[in-house]
């Protein structure tokens, strides 16, 4: 149950992230230059997190 609570919330910030860069660049362009941005604001928002709770979960469903 903490995993879920812990993608929760790291979901929001994701999405947030996500959301505004992607509004912003169907609009305006700039995804290029923008990209290393974009990704270091997902590694904040804790993107990492999230993909070693999902590998830990798929791992535990796998029987690893």
């Amino acid at each position: 149950m903490e995993d879920n609570n812990t993608l929760a919330l790291i979901n929001t910030d994701v999405t947030s992230v996500t959301a505004t860069n992607f509004s912003k660049w169907v609009t305006e362009g700039g995804a290029e230059a923008e990209w290393e941005s974009h990704l270091s604001a997902l590694q904040n928002a804790g993107m990492p997190e999230a993909i070693e709770v999902i590998q830990k979960q798929y791992e535990d469903y796998k029987g690893n």
